[in-house]
């Protein structure tokens, strides 16, 4: 086994530290060797995996509420239309100020969900 550690410099992301030391290190190890990240990098990844399913269960809460509260899925559809544009253009906003898609983010996108969906309630 070989520990290889580093800092990161500058507005270096980990994920993109990560993912450019995996495409160095892929092709030079020997057969049956694997790259297993430690520390922050390992929770990273399940991160970023815990953070679609919470994403998708806000969705599935937000729908199912909306619906109740209008005894009528089409009406919940519709308020829940408004959401795939907010995230994009929440997105957007994060790439164009140069801001990483990290955890902080993500609640956010969480976040965006909910008071979107208060909105279409107003509207």
């Amino acid at each position: 086994s070989v520990a290889i550690t580093s800092n990161l410099s500058g507005n270096f992301a980990l994920g993109d530290a990560l993912t450019r030391a995996e495409e160095i290190a892929t092709p030079l190890l020997p057969p049956g060797s694997r790259i297993l990240p430690l520390a922050e990098a390992a929770t990273l990844g399940e991160t970023n995996s815990a953070m679609v399913t919470i994403f998708g269960f806000a969705l599935i809460i937000i729908l199912l509420v909306l619906a109740a509260q209008f005894e009528s899925f089409v009406s919940a559809v519709i308020i829940m239309a408004t959401v795939p544009l907010g995230l994009a253009c929440a997105i957007f906003a994060l790439l164009l100020s140069g801001t990483s898609l990290n955890a902080y983010s993500q609640i956010g996108l969480v976040l965006l969900v909910g008071v979107m969906a208060k909105n279409g309630i107003l509207i």
